[in-house]
């Protein structure tokens, strides 16, 4: 069995970027932002019975303001193809990468097309990874696929989990709970922060201005490999794809530190997606 040559997959949000390579992590330039650290919170908190009704209501104006008033369109979302550009900073340097990636709601997530490339030295490297029910699986060109441990799962999970977030997908489930909301400036602006619970992950805190209600910053905390991460999502560009609004450009932070800056060139909503696209691929010799 041939060892895929993976330091380890770093997660780092609106997909699942696998910056991989040998040698010593180099550290990201810093972002400069308008705005304070992600606020720190307990990885174990108690998940309140039910949603504060003000904090339900910024949330639905959320809904309303992605789906052009008709808020049943956010099922559409559960179903999606989406094309990537993004810039990454990881363990062996920086990378461009472009991606294509396919999801299903609620567990099923697929990047076939990846390619990276060394912002260096210019070497280019094919990757893919995908997470059906409880199976996760990295892979590189020409080597195939190998299952990852439960750390990096845990990680795929909660991240993943942003990413539906940043859709707003998770929001509509009936056993979501939201609390709140307290009024925070962010980047200048004011904006309605509403703190997110959703069974089996770490709770999310979301800011949405209070202006267009669209959302604008994502934080959570994460726990990997014994070390504590704040998570940072920072959304903006919101664009409208066959009448559904998306937030195109994210930029992801871990304890304030860049990770991933990506732009989203291409979204589509097909009623179903072939479940071959999402078959992982053998592990090769």
């Amino acid at each position: 069995m041939r060892r895929i040559p993976v330091v380890r997959a770093v997660v780092v949000g609106l997909g699942l970027a696998g910056a991989a390579g040998c040698g010593e992590e180099r550290a990201p330039p810093k972002l400069s932002a308008a705005s304070t650290a992600p606020s720190t919170a307990a990885l174990a908190e108690v998940v309140p019975e039910k949603s504060d009704d003000a904090a339900r209501a910024v949330v639905e104006k959320a809904i309303a303001a992605a789906t052009n008033g008709t808020p049943s369109k956010l099922a559409r979302v559960k179903v999606h193809r989406r094309t990537e550009e993004s810039e990454m900073y990881g363990p062996g340097g920086e990378y461009d990468s472009t991606r294509e990636l396919s999801a299903v709601w609620p567990d099923h997530y697929a990047v076939k097309k990846w390619t990276l490339r060394n912002r260096v030295d210019g070497t280019r490297r094919e990757q893919f990874l995908g997470i059906v029910g409880n199976v996760f699986w990295f892979g590189q060109e020409p080597h195939g696929s190998i299952e990852l441990d439960s750390i990096i799962q845990q990680a795929m999970r909660d991240d993943t989990q942003a990413e539906w977030m940043g859709l707003l997908v998770p929001l509509a489930e009936p056993s979501t709970v939201v609390t709140g909301p307290t009024t925070e400036a962010w980047d200048g602006r004011p904006a309605d922060r509403v703190r997110v619970y959703a069974r089996g992950f770490p709770p999310y805190s979301l800011w949405f201005d209070q202006k267009s209600s669209h959302l604008v910053r994502l934080t959570f905390v994460a726990k990997e490999a014994e070390r504590r991460i704040e998570k940072e999502h920072q959304f903006s560009d919101p664009k409208t794809f066959d009448g559904l609004t998306v937030p195109v450009t994210v930029r992801v932070l871990h304890n304030n530190v860049i990770r991933m800056k990506a732009n989203t060139t291409k979204i589509e909503f097909p009623e179903k997606i072939d479940p071959a696209v999402f078959e992982r691929p053998a592990e090769r010799n």
